[in-house]
């Protein structure tokens, strides 16, 4: 739903191109949060989120969230909307902002409810 509903719509308002593709980092990892022994599993470790890094369009735009969440427009407007947007479709969502171990990535994840940072 969050790419039909947002991602795709933004994509051709916003940057006048088709969203062809969604690169990520990947989704299952078997570990604890942020590789810590004493740490709760991670959502990864049971398949729960998915790492989004960047957005590729027809044109042959590419965004990636490192370089266009510091971008102004038009890029920066995409990215930062698509990070905006996704709040109400995950249980969480973490980006940039959060800490340096999302600067180069969005983390969507299927826990918890209205985590949006």
């Amino acid at each position: 739903m969050f790419i039909v509903q947002v991602a795709k719509p933004q994509a051709r308002t916003q940057l006048g191109s088709d969203l062809i593709r969604i690169d990520h980092l990947g989704s299952y990892a078997c570990r604890n949060v942020y590789d810590r022994p004493e740490a709760k599993l991670s959502e990864h470790a049971t398949a729960e989120a998915l790492d989004v890094a960047g957005f590729r369009l027809a044109d042959g735009t590419d965004v990636t969230v490192l370089k266009g969440w510091k971008e102004q427009k038009p890029r920066g407007d995409y990215i930062r909307a698509i990070f905006r947007e996704s709040c109400p479709y995950f249980g969480n969502s973490i980006g940039p902002d959060y800490n340096a171990a999302h600067a180069n990535h969005f983390h969507f994840g299927m826990r918890g409810v209205g985590f949006c940072r």
